[in-house]
């Protein structure tokens, strides 16, 4: 068993069959529909939130394939996966063997991580040609924004470009003699320099003789580590810090989100939203819902009475499924929306009595 196929099969256990397979493939690369955003925090999978970005439908369902011929797994109705007790046992065995990834927190951090990744290799790589007075070459990073922050960040800096150098050099080697976290090569083969360019993911994954899923997994585990180390000691790790500063967001929200959750602070209501926004009411009880899975203060009293919410909870105590027809079936007066909102602010009731 690699690593990617334990992520799947820990994945497709959270899920226990209430969401299709698909789910799993929208949630490993980061797509930030409602549904996806939901299923991160109903199943409490938001580590693994973008952690394959760039993983291949092909890939994907090969990868169930060999898994199923393995007798980790079974499908149902082709769309839905089941553990056997082959693969729950043989998955329990992986993880006393291997890291969970402890670093990789992609909910939170995946916006950042993508931006703080592309800025990083373009420094490195533009530090290491004005070390050798060179100001032409091809950017390794054709994004005019990040080429707009590390111009921006290098103009701003009131030491030589050496000096730069050598503190930069100075930062990521610490990281990497740190602690064991994933095999340094995973971020060095990508690096561009002076007369250097950096490996494709996929070239470095065959290079590591993984599979390119599994390269994702720990490329990302590894940024997340940097992430953490340069947030969290600031005097440590000064420049890295620097590039994060401004993607820090102390509430990870979609833009459309943002704007509703914005208007709805301002004291105005669903039906005053969407009419100023030209969006339907069910858009905005959307909205409502992520800003209730991501805002941990966001009240929900003014969309559900008291007794209402009480009377969830106890049901709660009962439920073994988070599927949404299955608790309207057991409290039909209330609404989709006011279930999802209930599930978004205390789906914890339901993770701690049901699966």
């Amino acid at each position: 068993m690699n690593l990617f196929q334990a992520v799947l099969l820990h994945c497709f256990e959270k899920i226990h069959g209430e969401r299709t397979v698909y789910s799993i493939f929208h949630i490993l690369k980061g797509k930030k529909s409602l549904q996806s955003i939901q299923d991160v925090h109903f199943y409490q999978l938001t580590k693994w939130f973008s952690a394959v970005p760039y993983l291949n439908r092909n890939d994907f369902e090969k990868e169930i394939k060999r898994m199923c011929d393995q007798q980790w797994c079974y499908m149902e109705n082709g769309e839905r996966a089941f553990l056997l007790p082959k693969g729950k046992s043989e998955l329990e065995e992986f993880w006393t063997k291997n890291s969970a990834l402890p670093y990789l927190d992609g909910w939170p951090l995946h916006s950042m991580a993508s931006v703080f990744w592309k800025r990083l290799n373009l420094l490195i790589q533009t530090v290491s040609y004005l070390i050798h007075e060179e100001s032409v070459f091809y950017p390794a990073e054709r994004n005019d924004q990040v080429q707009l922050w590390v111009k921006k960040w290098l103009l701003s800096r009131k030491v030589n470009r050496t000096d730069t150098g050598v503190q930069l050099y100075r930062e990521l080697y610490e990281l990497l003699q740190s602690e064991k976290v994933e095999d340094p090569r995973l971020f060095v083969f990508r690096l561009s320099g002076y007369e250097r360019i950096g490996k494709t993911a996929a070239q470095t994954a065959k290079q590591l003789g993984i599979e390119e899923p599994e390269y994702w997994l720990r490329f990302s585990h590894w940024i997340h580590f940097m992430i953490h180390s340069a947030l969290h000691h600031p005097k440590k790790f000064p420049i890295l810090y620097e590039m994060l500063l401004d993607l820090k967001q102390p509430v990870v929200l979609t833009k459309s989100a943002k704007k509703t959750y914005e208007l709805f602070q301002r004291g105005l209501s669903v039906e005053q939203i969407a009419h100023g926004r030209g969006l339907k009411r069910n858009t905005i009880e959307d909205h409502l819902v992520e800003i209730a899975l991501n805002v941990p203060d966001f009240p929900i009293d003014p969309f559900i009475e008291r007794e209402e919410l009480e009377a969830f909870e106890k049901v709660a105590k009962t439920l073994t499924s988070k599927k949404l027809k299955d608790i309207k079936e057991i409290l039909p007066h209330l609404s989709y929306f006011q279930i999802r909102l209930v599930l978004a602010k205390y789906g914890r009731i339901v993770n701690q009595h049901g699966t």
